[in-house]
């Protein structure tokens, strides 16, 4: 844990810069286990937490953009922590030292391929339908025949990768469950968003004392997108971190979806113990 990827940060971090719009939806899904929530919940010791930054993996996506290469890591860093103030985390002024380590992947996810795009079909007859039976001999009908059963089978091949690459996806942004069984209008809304390319960030705590001993134990997780046509990446995140930042180390069920401008807020009350039953 003291490689070049960890950093500590400071606490007088500016807030200015932060960029409005009411435009894009940031979807977020933040999870925290059980036993975290209540020890937090209960323990005061353990509601002001300190952590370690590190980071994790960058997805580029398969388009060069170049809002995504002007953004340093470090600038997502500095803003990701204005915001994890919000739940009382604090970065810890001494290297290496803290309650947590958390590790920040990001990047862009990529929109699916669609068969007919790629190769330019818009009608059968792209396809080969309208050469068999045309041609002079039986030998032009099995070609025309191969020609459609190649096309055809591409698709599907395409279609079917295209469906294991959106379970990855949603799994990634936290929307799987857009491949179960929901409400037709949920399934439609969430693979929409799956659809197109979405800026997202994942931010993964671990408890830094057992991970110095060799064990790793994530304490909570948060997922947060939001769509990346239409915006540059520092605006985007800088909205992603405003939204998402009222729930990080939360437990919270399911995907959540809210605006920028949003009034609403999600109501998280005290966590209650209740004893087990005694049979």
């Amino acid at each position: 844990l003291t490689s070049t990827n960890q950093m500590n940060l400071n606490n007088n971090l500016s807030t200015t810069g932060l960029h409005f719009s009411g435009q894009s939806q940031i979807a977020f899904k933040t999870e925290a286990t059980e036993e975290y929530s209540i020890a937090r919940a209960q323990n005061p010791e353990k509601k002001i937490q300190t952590y370690q930054f590190m980071k994790g993996r960058y997805f580029p996506g398969d388009l060069k953009r170049t809002s995504m290469e002007k953004v340093t890591f470090m600038e997502i860093l500095e803003n990701l922590a204005i915001h994890l103030q919000k739940q009382n985390f604090y970065p810890d002024p001494e290297n290496g030292e803290g309650d947590l380590v958390i590790v920040v992947h990001y990047g862009v996810t990529n929109a699916e391929l669609d068969f007919n795009n790629m190769f330019g079909y818009e009608s059968l007859s792209d396809y080969g339908y309208d050469l068999v039976g045309t041609g002079p001999s039986q030998l032009a009908n099995m070609d025309a025949l191969a020609s459609v059963g190649f096309n055809l089978a591409s698709k599907e091949l395409v279609e079917r990768s295209n469906v294991a690459s959106g379970y990855l996806k949603a799994s990634l942004l936290g929307m799987e469950e857009a491949y179960d069984v929901v409400p037709p209008e949920n399934e439609y809304d969430l693979k929409e968003m799956l659809s197109e390319p979405r800026f997202f960030i994942i931010l993964m705590a671990y408890d830094l004392p057992l991970a110095k001993k060799g064990t790793l134990k994530v304490h909570w997780t948060t997922r947060f997108s939001v769509r990346a046509i239409g915006q540059p990446f520092d605006v985007a995140i800088q909205n992603m971190n405003e939204v998402a930042g009222n729930y990080f180390g939360k437990n919270l069920k399911g995907l959540n979806k809210r605006f920028l401008d949003d009034d609403s807020q999600v109501e998280i009350g005290e966590i209650e113990v209740i004893e087990e039953e005694k049979k």
